[in-house]
């Protein structure tokens, strides 16, 4: 008689140690729960903890994106415009009436408000060049008093010839030529208010993270630099046809 061969049950092992497996998971799960509570009360309870909190949402908030950070150029209500308000097209020219390069590029402006009459104008915008001269800053502040007087494009244009010559005497001078209240004119250089007008350009010019002059906003457009009137006009009329 043959004698059947004993068989082994291999299940029962498997069975006890997918028990231990799972009760090992249990206990570490158990463990990482009691850690976490402890770790939670010292965050509540801790000082030193809660600024360190507070200094990392401070971070992270610095790292998201500004909305209200400029993407353009702002027109204000005095902000000197030259050329119809009502254009379609808008130049904003950031210039410094230091700056040799803003002289040059004038002439260039000076035509394509004339072949565009209508269809662009000009708007001002502050950027001296060396702000911390006190001789360029009494230059954007004599203009920005012509401008009390309704001559600031005047007073401007001549500022330009007299580059080379930025002194209280020549602002009171262009003043006179211009036959503007001496008076008033005098007081409005004394005006700390005019230095805000000013700063106030100078200020969004940092938001738009603008380095040198001049500078062109067309429109929603960035021009940077001296550029010909070709390239001004491709630019326009590229903006026409929208």
């Amino acid at each position: 008689m043959l004698k059947k061969k004993p068989t082994f049950n291999y299940l029962k092992p498997i069975i006890i140690l997918l028990l231990a497996i799972f009760l090992f998971f249990i206990i570490l799960l158990i463990s990482n729960f009691f850690s976490l509570v402890s770790t939670s009360n010292k965050l509540a309870t801790n000082p030193a903890t809660k600024l360190t909190t507070k200094n990392l949402m401070t971070l992270v908030s610095a790292l998201s994106p500004d909305k209200s950070q400029l993407t353009k150029p702002k027109l204000y209500a005095d902000s000197p415009i030259k050329g119809d308000a009502k254009a379609p097209i808008t130049i904003f020219e950031f210039s410094g009436f230091d700056c040799p390069y803003s002289l040059g590029v004038q002439e260039i402006l000076n035509k394509l408000l004339a072949d565009y009459q209508g269809k662009i104008k000009l708007v001002w915008k502050d950027l001296p060049i060396n702000p911390n001269d006190e001789n360029v800053m009494l230059a954007h502040q004599a203009a920005r008093c012509a401008q009390k007087q309704n001559k600031f494009w005047q007073y401007h244009d001549l500022l330009w010839q007299n580059q080379k010559n930025l002194t209280i005497d020549n602002f009171k001078r262009i003043a006179t030529d211009l036959k503007l209240n001496q008076l008033d004119f005098e007081t409005c250089l004394k005006d700390p208010e005019i230095i805000k007008i000013i700063e106030k350009d100078m200020d969004e010019a940092d938001q738009l993270m603008i380095s040198g002059t001049p500078h062109f906003y067309i429109n929603d457009q960035e021009v940077m630099g001296v550029n010909d009137y070709n390239e001004f006009k491709k630019i326009i009329d590229g903006e026409l046809k929208q």
